[in-house]
């Protein structure tokens, strides 16, 4: 199917490009963590995303202004320090925006973090 080849093409790939489209948001930039490729986004608007699951973007993702010159030279020439970094910090996310099998639960699932940062604003 297309998901399934969208999915390969993203675990066999170091950098997606997420442009926005009708709302910044998008469901590739999950799929995106998920699979290890760094998320490039093209707007700034897309650094408020999922503050409590994400955090602080600059740790997972490429930010662009668009449009951006020459994206492709830029993104190679990121140091593979800085991918491995990235790579790194996506893996520790997974957890946070995948949601627990039903019967089951992790402290840490999507579910459990938005519940545990609605408690703390309410508190």
């Amino acid at each position: 199917t297309n998901t399934e080849l969208i999915l390969d093409d993203k675990l066999h790939s170091t950098f997606c490009l997420e442009p926005t489209g009708d709302t910044p948001s998008r469901k590739g930039i999950i799929d995106d963590i998920i699979a290890g490729c760094i998320p490039v986004l093209l707007s700034p608007l897309q650094t408020r995303l999922w503050p409590w699951h994400i955090g602080h973007w600059e740790n997972i993702a490429i930010t662009l202004e668009w449009p951006h010159p020459n994206v492709i030279e830029y993104l190679a020439n990121i140091p593979a320090r800085e991918v491995e970094r990235l790579q790194e910090n996506m893996e520790i996310l997974i957890p946070r925006v995948t949601y627990s099998h039903p019967g089951s639960s992790r402290p840490t699932d999507a579910l459990e973090t938005a519940l545990q940062a609605i408690w703390m604003e309410v508190m």
